[in-house]
């Protein structure tokens, strides 16, 4: 990666270089994060959730700036976009329709009212996206890092938007679904890579935000060294993703199988092996441009991310749900 000093190519060399983990690893806690609550909206039904974000997405189209007019979206092309069988899709479809949120056009599409792109609820949904957003940027700044002037630095100008909440909510909902494509790259289909992300992050919450401990084991040569990370037992872990346990507890059978994930006193955590696989450390760099291109493009929209969310108590624990 090249670049002029100072410029962003040159400051993401230097962070890839020394910083790896600090920009990480509060962008995989927020991915986590904001699919936990995905997944808790659609009844603990992840997959559903993520062809209802895929669904919205098409039914906005190329249009840039809200208010967006919906237009339909056939079940193949939203398979092909979750890499999901289209049986899988369809029936997701199907269940949404029965629940009132999409419709069923005569040609087999779907689509979505008016409401569901511009209503007062995507307003609401962005309110508590940006509420933990901004708790992250401060959070992080514990660990001297400030994403905010990264976001600055990488962004382009651009005009803002006519209604930046429902503006930001496209971009969090984007984001979310090219996150979920990128960690199934390595790991798998959407649960297995939801399951596997929440327990990394999991894993991490002891020092993700601590101000010496986030520093030390910050370059990708300096991974924690053993009995630093916290055991996360199934029960949590289901609880924590909203998931059923019995879901959770095949999946880290199969995990296990493949020695991605250990065994410990307590629980389990991710095997350093698998961590320090040079596939895993290309995603976490993807992870963490992507999360601060996501942060410029909510600056450039007109959303506040400048103030600290009032409602979440800094030194709380990594789950804001």
């Amino acid at each position: 990666m090249t670049g002029e000093p100072g410029s962003p190519a040159q400051q993401w060399a230097k962070i890839e270089a020394e910083q790896h983990r600090l920009v990480f690893r509060p962008a995989h806690d927020y991915v986590i994060r904001a699919a936990a609550r995905l997944a808790e909206r659609h009844g603990g039904d992840l997959v559903q959730g993520f062809v209802w974000l895929a669904l919205l997405q098409a039914c906005r189209g190329a249009e840039e700036n809200p208010p967006w007019t919906p237009r339909p979206a056939g079940p193949r092309p939203l398979a092909r976009s979750l890499n999901l069988p289209y049986e899988t899709v369809r029936r997701k479809l199907k269940r949404l329709e029965a629940q009132g949120l999409c419709v069923q056009t005569e040609d087999g599409a779907f689509t979505v009212d008016g409401a569901a792109l511009n209503g007062p609820e995507r307003r609401a949904l962005a309110d508590v996206e940006l509420a933990v957003l901004r708790t992250i940027i401060q959070r992080t700044l514990t660990t001297g890092v400030d994403l905010l002037a990264l976001a600055q630095q990488s962004g382009k100008p651009a005009a803002p938007s006519p209604d930046p909440a429902l503006s930001a909510q496209a971009l969090t909902d984007s984001f979310l679904l090219r996150m979920i494509e990128v960690g199934g790259e390595a790991n798998g289909d959407i649960v297995d890579t939801y399951v596997l992300g929440g327990l990394n992050v999991l894993n991490a919450e002891v020092f993700t935000y601590d101000a010496e401990l986030a520093r030390r084991y910050a370059r990708p040569d300096t991974p924690p060294e053993e009995g630093v990370r916290a055991a996360v037992t199934i029960a949590r872990l289901a609880a924590e993703l909203h998931l059923p346990r019995e879901t959770v507890r095949r999946r880290m059978l199969h995990f296990e199988s493949l020695g991605w994930v250990e065994r410990i006193a307590g629980g389990y955590q991710m095997s350093m092996a698998r961590m320090q696989q040079p596939q895993i450390m290309a995603v976490g760099g993807v992870i963490a441009r992507q999360f601060v291109g996501l942060l410029a493009g909510l600056r450039q929209v007109g959303a506040a991310l400048g103030e600290a969310a009032p409602d979440v108590e800094p030194d709380s624990g990594g789950w804001i749900l």
